[in-house]
């Protein structure tokens, strides 16, 4: 007879005295870690904060390679290399048709690998999707490298969208499992200051770069991109799994250990992480209850119609904010008449005051609160927009227009930040 899997009595309790005392031990552990104050949390989680940040690097790569292209078609090396069309100033230039086809194809690409990660981190565990997603990025930057027309660029850009999407989602939900609850909100807003960072390292050196009048002005920009994947790689191979993973797989004892693994004990703070795999046990167990006999029709039934709508909305925002027109700033620029090095140099400013309203948005959330912020955020950036887009009627021979849609611009940028 094959033997059974050995675990702690006290984590599948069998009887109902064992139960209520495994109840209590999870009802205590959650109390524990909702009065946990913020100081407290840092002094106890520092492993889980750093983790946290190892992770987030990869959306701060992700921000940094997809802000590369529309950059680029502000760079002539680029534009006489892979243009399809001539340019009336001279050269050649990319049309309009083919900068959409770049830009959709690496969101489906991301899209893609929204869904894929789901299922993928659900069977194999976040660890190993990372480290996955990491080798397969660095596979497909090798087809940008070495592309010899756009349409290899295009192929490119799909296929790297793929590990794109697995970083968005992934990052968030492992900062989510590992965090306690006071740290989560810093860390996955964290998130967030991640893209402006990645973006700020991407207009940096494009603006360094950018006198470079051959093909390596945009070769070394492509090439940056593999020096991210092995450090994350290897600090992926010694973080803990997501404990919340472990225990829906079964294995209590290893999410013990990852909990473990987690924190710093304190001597004047009480932690136990027999109790942690308790109340996550007691969660995974009241989720499968309520989802019960449920499926993605009932997002649209009456009862959740609602709920399914706000998220929706939620997550739309930050598309329609204008936050896409970031990655076609330098083009912008130069078309209201500033100078290739102006234009560059004013997108580095645009992401550095991105990164302030991220920062802000931080403090802004706290005392006033998420659907506060994306209210005054939408409504500011309607108007903003509204402005841009009535100054570009403006006849060519004004300067006045442009150096205001330049600054305004800006101001956009540090508004979509902070979604």
């Amino acid at each position: 007879m094959a033997s059974k899997p050995s675990s702690k009595v006290n984590h599948i309790p069998a009887d109902e005295p064992k139960r209520q005392a495994h109840n209590a031990e999870a009802s205590a552990a959650t109390a524990l870690e909702h009065e946990l104050t913020f100081r407290d949390a840092v002094r106890l989680y520092p492993k889980a904060i750093g983790f946290s940040l190892l992770f987030s690097m990869a959306i701060i790569m992700e921000g940094y390679d997809m802000a590369l292209i529309g950059s680029f078609y502000g760079y002539e090396s680029f534009r006489n290399k892979y243009g399809n069309q001539p340019d009336p100033d001279g050269g050649m230039v990319i049309s309009a048709d083919w900068q959409t086809y770049i830009q959709v194809g690496g969101m489906c690409g991301q899209i893609f690998g929204l869904y894929l990660n789901g299922w993928v981190s659900d069977a194999i565990g976040y660890k190993k999707t990372m480290i996955l997603a990491q080798i397969i990025m660095v596979a497909f930057t090798f087809i940008v490298f070495f592309a010899k027309n756009i349409e290899m660029i295009l192929a490119g850009q799909i296929l790297m969208g793929i590990p794109w999407g697995v970083f968005q989602t992934l990052t968030l939900a492992y900062a989510s499992d590992i965090a306690p609850v006071v740290l989560r909100p810093y860390l996955t807003a964290y998130v967030n200051l991640c893209w402006v960072i990645g973006q700020l390292i991407s207009a940096g050196v494009l603006r360094g770069l950018l006198n470079l009048d051959n093909e390596w002005s945009y070769r070394v920009p492509f090439a940056l991109q593999w020096m991210w994947p092995p450090f994350i790689i290897l600090g992926t191979v010694f973080a803990p799994e997501s404990p919340w993973w472990l225990v829906r797989m079964g294995r209590h004892e290893d999410a013990k250990k990852a909990i473990l693994g987690l924190v710093t004990p304190q001597p004047d703070l009480k932690f136990d992480a027999d109790a942690q795999v308790s109340m996550i046990h007691e969660t995974n167990e009241l989720e499968k209850a309520t989802s019960a006999g449920t499926n993605y029709w009932h997002c649209f039934m009456r009862a959740d119609l609602r709920r399914t709508e706000i998220a929706s909305i939620t997550y739309v925002a930050q598309a329609l904010c204008g936050s896409v027109l970031m990655g076609y700033s330098v083009q912008f620029y130069e078309r209201a008449g500033l100078s290739s090095n102006s234009a560059f140099t004013l997108n580095i400013v645009q992401y550095s005051v991105g990164a302030i309203g991220v920062i802000l948005s931080w403090f802004l959330m706290a005392r006033y609160g998420r659907r506060a912020l994306y209210i005054a955020g939408t409504t500011s950036l309607f108007i903003i927009l509204l402005v841009v887009g009535g100054l570009g009627f403006a006849p060519q021979n004004k300067t006045g227009p442009s150096n205001s849609i330049n600054t305004i611009e800006s101001e956009n940028d540090r508004t979509g930040a902070q979604f």
